[in-house]
């Protein structure tokens, strides 16, 4: 090999030097290299081209240089390959190989290099060659390793240099620092060591992590750490800096994606307690999640993780773009976003969403903006533009004024929008599927002299609106239309047939007749205490008791019914243990155990007994003695 020092080669032989060192726990390969070199009484420059190379290719770790290292030095291929993973190896242009894992080659390469003081003090006083016994740590070169944890000194800049071959000559650097050494290392202060300064530095050296952060890289973990840490410190009003914000971010993401979604959230929280649709608060994140490192895989859990927190309450419009990713589905709106959509005023938005129960104006509010579930009323509000004034759903329903007003005060029609700002208001829908109901069901045959509108008949003979229409629609009531006129005011029935129909009605569909109140027979059971009210029914049933037989309206289920005459009825004749205390100013009990002791039944007819039910003769001696 042309031109390599008869030192080191002999016919071609590689020897080990009889001078060599062994490597340092957590040593580069170029600290190893200058060292070796001290120790055989030269520089790092001058040792490699003895060795027929150079320091560049020392430094940019040469195959062949690295090889003829190991073979002078007598190490072993485990050591070398330890030596290089605390130097780092170049993947590509920005990557490289860092104990065993990926980083960012500027997490591990810098023109500013630290080192704690107290380490190369230490080694400069131990016996023999200073330069040949002070090592740099590959630690040191991790921008998320802050201190010494052996010394709990912080790491502070030793030197400064932006070529890349000049600033790894560790021993020219290294015999400029050793005379203020010892001077420089006593204006050093212990700092307490933090769980995250623990973490890194086990998971540096031995690959050791027990917390959640293990799922992902050391580079995206203390990466992390910072900037959420950062955002956490500025939220607190206090000033960051790189170990109080590593700190204070490994305590959250330590613990996970619940904690980290908990912290997020209490980033956006204001003074009043409402959150905040802002990306200010997390002014760190975001630089580090879409700025910094866009399109690296490795942050994408902590990207969906907190991606997914803000979706639970944040406006973000399909299109948009949240942590990088593209938003398909809108979850929340604002009043704005809303107001643009509907071509609302922002104001008048508000009132509209108030009156349906959107907001809540006595409860606070939960973000601010106020926002609401966009997916809940997307069809509420895709329908608003669409609305008509009720002029228009008269003349849809070819009905007059008093009709429409008639028509809404009994719930037939209904506004879409509750609140009477809006002109705009009510569904064309809603009336033309009102009138078409109706006139299909209309016959064919003329309507006689007693037929009326249903306006008419309503006024009339007492019945509700809603009464009528349903007898239409199920066919209970015949409808004609007025040979002369359309829609909802052409309908006509016939006041005969109103009249036979008003009987199969339930009380309370009929108007201004309040002699007609009356009360189901069931519910009567109740009211009078009886565990089991069929029994009162099937007294009114069988003929014991007076009750009518309806209708019921809403079930169309047949059902017996007492008015107030029958009610009267009842109590003349029958009573209960509950009506019996309730006279006698007395607990129920004591009225059960009276009529248990005097053996009085209930009231039976042939083989069925009315549990609960008594005659007011049997106990006539129990009223006595109360």
């Amino acid at each position: 090999m042309e031109g390599q020092s008869q030192l080191l080669y002999r016919h071609d032989m590689v020897y080990q030097l009889p001078l060599t060192v062994t490597p340092l726990p957590r040593e580069t390969f170029p600290s190893f290299f200058a060292r070796l070199a001290a120790a055989n009484g030269t520089d790092a420059i001058s040792f490699a081209m003895d060795m027929g190379g150079s320091l560049k290719r020392v430094v940019h770790q040469d195959a062949e240089m690295v090889k003829l290292v190991g073979q002078l030095a007598g190490i072993t291929d485990e050591e070398m390959t330890t030596l290089l993973s605390w130097t780092g190896e170049p993947l590509g242009d920005v990557r490289m190989q860092y104990r065993g894992e990926v980083f960012v080659s500027r997490a591990v390469r810098n023109p500013v290099v630290r080192g704690c003081l107290r380490c190369l003090a230490e080694q400069a006083a131990a016996p023999g060659v200073p330069l040949a016994n002070m090592a740099m740590q590959g630690h040191w070169l991790c921008r998320g390793v802050d201190i010494c944890i052996t010394h709990q000194q912080p790491l502070v800049p030793l030197w400064t240099e932006g070529n890349p071959v000049r600033r790894e000559d560790m021993g020219a650097h290294l015999r400029t620092l050793l005379p203020d050494l010892t001077s420089m290392t006593a204006k050093t202060e212990c700092v307490a060591v933090s769980a995250y300064d623990a973490w890194l530095d086990k998971r540096l050296s031995e690959n050791q992590d027990l917390t959640w952060l293990r799922t992902q890289t050391s580079f995206a973990g203390m990466t992390m750490c910072l900037a959420l840490g950062e955002d956490i410190l500025r939220h607190q009003s206090l000033t960051p800096n790189d170990r109080a914000a590593k700190a204070a971010g490994f305590g959250v993401i330590s613990s996970g994606p619940d904690a980290i979604r908990a912290t997020v959230r209490s980033l956006l929280r204001r003074d009043d307690g409402t959150l905040t649709i802002s990306k200010s608060p997390l002014k760190s994140l975001s630089y580090t999640l879409v700025e910094a490192y866009p399109d690296s895989m490795e942050f994408d859990d902590f990207r969906q993780i907190i991606r997914d927190e803000l979706m639970t309450f944040w406006p973000i419009a399909p299109g948009d773009t949240l942590l990088g990713q593209v938003v398909e589905t809108r979850r929340f709106h604002t009043i704005a976003s809303a107001a643009e959509e509907t071509g609302l005023h922002k104001g008048l938005l508000q009132d509209i969403l108030t009156a349906e129960g959107v907001f809540d104006p006595t409860q606070c509010q939960q973000t601010h903006p106020r926002t609401f579930d966009a997916e809940a009323y997307a069809a509420f509000l895709a329908e608003i533009p669409h609305l008509v004034p009720g002029s228009d759903i008269m003349t849809e329903l070819s009905a007059t004024e008093t009709e429409f007003e008639a028509l809404c005060a009994e719930g037939v029609l209904r506004p879409y929008l509750k609140t009477a700002k809006v002109l705009n208001r009510w569904r064309r829908a809603d009336a033309t599927a009102l009138r078409e109901t109706l006139t299909s069901r209309l016959r064919k045959k003329q309507a006689s002299r007693n037929a009326d509108t249903l306006l008419m008949t309503r006024r009339a003979l007492g019945v509700r609106l809603t009464a009528l229409i349903a007898a239409i629609q199920d066919g209970r009531l015949a409808a004609f239309r007025h040979d002369d006129q359309e829609g909802f005011h052409a309908i006509r029935v016939d006041r005969m047939d109103v009249e036979a129909l008003i009987k199969t009605l339930p009380p309370d569909v009929l108007i201004d007749r309040p002699e007609t109140k009356v009360i189901s027979a069931s519910v009567f059971g109740k009211q009078i205490g009886l565990v089991e009210p069929k029994y009162m029914v099937r007294l009114v049933a069988t003929g014991h008791s007076p009750g009518t037989e309806i209708t019921n309206s809403v079930t169309k289920r047949k059902q017996w019914s007492l008015a107030e005459d029958d009610i009267a009825a009842f109590h003349k004749r029958f009573t209960t243990t509950a009506l019996l205390a309730r006279k006698a100013g007395v607990h129920r009990r004591t009225i059960t155990s009276q009529v248990q002791h005097h053996g009085t039944q209930p009231f039976s007819a042939g083989d069925e007994v009315f549990e609960g039910i008594y005659l007011l003769s049997d106990v006539q001696e129990i009223t006595k003695t109360n």
